[in-house]
């Protein structure tokens, strides 16, 4: 397994909040990217691109509410986010779309 450390400091909560929606607005532009092109291409939609962006949305305004706090306190965030990478044969998740009209893997 290989870890890269991607964000680790303490920031206000300008900062923070520049940090924390960047990541959040490129994941969400990410998972569309994939349903529009799978949709565009082969007429599915992929179920789990889909339930990411809605968990993705959620955690934004879960942060939003959190830098909300911090600034009201007159806090600052010590934020760390760490991506573990490790080898698979497949990623299960990702395989399963749904066809409009029924099941198929791609």
């Amino acid at each position: 397994m290989n870890d890269v450390k991607l964000v680790d400091g303490t920031f206000t909560t300008e900062d923070s909040r520049e940090v924390l929606f960047h990541l959040l607005r490129e994941k969400i532009k990410f998972h569309n990217r994939r349903l529009f092109s799978l949709d565009e291409r082969l007429g599915v939609s992929d179920e789990h691109s889909k339930k990411r962006v809605r968990e993705l949305q959620l955690s934004m305004t879960e942060v939003q509410d959190l830098l909300d706090k911090a600034n009201l306190l007159g806090k600052q965030l010590n934020i760390r986010c760490d991506i573990h990478i490790e080898l698979v044969d497949e990623a299960p998740n990702l395989t399963t779309v749904s066809k409009k009209a029924g099941t198929r893997s791609v």
